[in-house]
């Protein structure tokens, strides 16, 4: 079994390198036509477009008009947002400084700001862990303190908990 990259085996049926004498080239949606490869090369020159196959393995073969460096691009881009997508934590303990709190709030805040959902875990240790009324507490203080920077932060859902620690979701409502 040979591994082929996807991007060799989709450049190999560009341009010249179509191996099919007859191609199904596809210009709009609703233009269909059954054509020569060497019609269809010239009316990608003619449009400073390039052929590209679209599926080889159908009968006759499906091709189309394209900008390949812009197509190349438009890939990379999803590529790149689907990456993007993604969680940030921060832990902060039941007896944090308020300095230090705010400076982790900041960080939260910008992450809210770029559009990452935010996970917010409040650790309790020790003594601390019978008091989850007061760590409840905490965490509202804290959603409201966000809250007051930015109206547009949301709670995703409740604030849970799991053993010594209360966690929860924040991110940025859309408009």
């Amino acid at each position: 079994m040979v591994l082929k990259d996807k991007n060799t085996e989709n450049s190999q049926f560009l341009n010249e390198n179509i191996p099919f004498s007859q191609v199904l080239l596809v210009t709009n949606k609703e233009e269909k036509e059954i054509i020569t490869r060497q019609k269809a090369l010239e009316k990608a020159k003619n449009l400073g477009l390039d052929l590209f196959c679209v599926a080889p393995s159908k009968n006759p073969p499906i091709c189309k008009l394209i900008n390949y460096q812009k197509y190349i691009f438009e890939l990379s881009k999803k590529k790149k947002d689907k990456k993007e997508n993604i969680c940030k934590e921060t832990r902060i303990t039941f007896n944090i400084g308020k300095n230090d709190l705010k400076v982790k709030l900041g960080r939260v805040q910008k992450w809210l700001e770029d559009g990452v959902m935010v996970k917010i875990n409040l650790v309790m240790v020790g003594k601390e862990k019978a008091h989850p009324d007061l760590a409840h507490e905490k965490c509202q203080k804290i959603i409201e303190e966000l809250k007051s920077q930015s109206p547009k932060i949301e709670l995703k859902e409740k604030i849970r908990q799991h053993l010594g620690t209360l966690y929860f979701f924040l991110y940025r409502k859309k408009q």
